[in-house]
């Protein structure tokens, strides 16, 4: 089980300079292994996947770091584009207006962007947990500051970048194994201004930002999370749980104080299960059932981030039923915005709340239920 060890991530450290379009592989091998334990040996030379460097420990090494033998560690990330532009630091947006709190009370604040995204923060004696980053508008980084002056680990649910693009504005991010190979594609600063400026569509209000108010992309720290992960607080202990379903390494974060379980979008009024990262619905089932069954799993309420978030716990036989019939054939729901493929299971009205009073819902894909 790993172990984690709260402490304040290092901020403020210029981005490394270009001399060159492409840094050198033994430049960058040299300043990666500098920074991580040396106990832990590096590959002679990073390797490059879409313009993102890529560096893995040595499989002769016995007790690395981090398993190899699981999914790919993604322990440092390098973007061509940080080299091609001017030399010097990353000009880092430094705008925090963006951002709202909601006080839950218990240690609990919950940040809200721009849209119907959000994040929690969670507090303890010793330590704070950031659960999320949303799209990266604004630099939540200096937002959290003025919120809590304990040491922050930041953690992220799972790979979309409306989860993982504010991850920028700090040095150390911890994210799902299995996600890690979403981090390049979905860090894209278009995509996140594209769905910035959708969302104000929807709400009829003006643009207040531009693609200038997006953390660009720059040199951190990625650490992968595996299932049981534990981040202890001080007097409160909050743990990570394999979901898979909205993605294939989707988790969760239950906290040991409260029984809240921090879902990402792991299970909604229309937990998406149709996407090309999605787990098949007999996985999802597989990831709740286990969730039901863990001894410690005394959840009180489960927080989604978006638009509606404190949801009753009675979700999760909501959505363990609603596997089980899409597996028996039994979505009766309404095809998602005109897709016969993609199916709720259960119908729901114009607002996608179920006919049957239920609340937990999925849509799936009828092509890969197992």
């Amino acid at each position: 089980m790993l172990q984690t060890v709260p402490r304040r991530a290092a901020v403020g450290k210029s981005a490394p300079s270009a001399s060159h379009d492409i840094p050198r592989l033994e430049d960058a091998r040299r300043k990666v292994a500098g920074r991580f334990p040396p106990r832990q040996t590096w590959s002679s030379a990073p390797f490059a996947r879409g313009g993102v460097f890529f560096c893995a420990p040595r499989k002769d090494r016995k007790a690395p770091l981090f398993p190899v033998d699981r999914a790919a560690p993604l322990l440092y990330l390098w973007r061509y584009d940080i080299f091609r532009g001017a030399r010097g630091a990353v000009n880092v947006n430094e705008r925090s207006d963006f951002f709202k709190v909601v006080d839950f009370g218990d240690g609990i604040l919950r940040l809200e962007g721009s849209g119907s995204v959000y994040c929690y923060l969670v507090e303890g004696r010793q330590g704070a947990l950031l659960i999320d980053t949303m799209t990266g508008l604004g630099n939540l980084r200096a937002f959290v500051k003025k919120l809590t002056r304990l040491p922050l680990t930041v953690v992220c649910t799972h790979g979309h970048f409306d989860h993982i693009g504010g991850a920028l504005d700090f040095e150390e991010v911890w994210i799902p194994a299995r996600d890690a190979g979403m981090i390049a594609e979905q860090n894209a600063v278009e995509r996140k201004f594209q769905f910035e400026s959708r969302l104000c569509s929807l709400r009829r209000v003006p643009l207040q930002f531009t693609r200038d108010d997006f953390t660009p992309p720059h040199p951190i720290k990625w650490r992968p999370l595996y299932d049981g992960g534990r981040f202890d607080l001080g007097r409160r202990i909050v743990t990570a749980v394999d979901v898979p379903g909205h993605t294939r390494g989707s988790m969760g974060f239950l906290d040991s104080k409260t029984g809240v379980f921090f879902s990402g979008d792991a299970g909604s009024r229309s937990t998406f299960l149709f996407l090309d990262c999605s787990a098949t619905a007999a996985a999802c089932l597989s990831g709740l059932l286990r969730l039901k069954r863990m001894r410690e799993c005394q959840i009180s309420q489960w927080y989604n981030f978006h638009n509606y978030t404190e949801m009753p716990a009675s979700i999760l036989d909501d959505l363990i039923r609603g596997c089980r019939d899409a597996l028996a054939g039994n979505a009766n729901g309404p095809a998602f915005r005109g897709n016969d493929d993609y199916r709720f299971v259960y119908p729901v009205d114009a607002t996608w709340k179920r006919l049957d009073g239920g609340f937990g819902n999925l849509i799936v894909s009828l092509r890969r239920l197992r």
